[in-house]
């Protein structure tokens, strides 16, 4: 484990690791039982558990906080998929070689809930700072 500063926040991070990533624009409910929405990724539930809030760095700027919330039959390893509401955005991200590393391993249960709750209030406090900075709608 080491320490990382991720939106002026030291916390608890797994080891870096490397993912591809690519990105997908389909709506719908994530396998979780959420929405889709921005700053949500699919993963393999074996790699990322659902619930699990990982950050991601080297996707330009798509780098950031996400949660895993979904999974797919083409998300095999370490693959993530990074939700976008726009075909066009999502057809211009393409592939990427990305480094994740584990802020809060989810619990892999389908529960309605984005995140496992003993770390929602914290993230979603980190994100509502991060995106009001940015003047970025925040996610709920």
């Amino acid at each position: 484990m080491n320490l990382v500063l991720v939106l002026g926040i030291m916390i608890v991070s797994s080891r870096p690791t490397p993912f591809l990533a690519t990105a997908d624009s389909v709506s719908g409910i994530t396998t979780k039982g959420t929405v889709t929405h921005r700053g949500v990724v699919a993963a393999d539930p074996s790699i990322l558990p659902l619930g699990s809030v990982i950050h991601v760095t080297g996707a330009g700027p798509y780098s950031g906080i996400y949660l895993v919330t979904d999974t797919g039959a083409k998300i095999v390893g370490r693959h993530i998929d990074i939700y976008m509401p726009s075909r066009l955005e999502a057809k211009q991200f393409g592939r990427k070689r990305v480094v994740v590393r584990v802020v809060s391993k989810g619990d892999n249960k389908k529960d309605h809930r984005e995140v496992t709750p003993h770390t929602a209030p914290r993230l979603r406090a980190r994100e509502r700072d991060r995106t009001s900075a940015a003047g970025l709608q925040s996610f709920r």
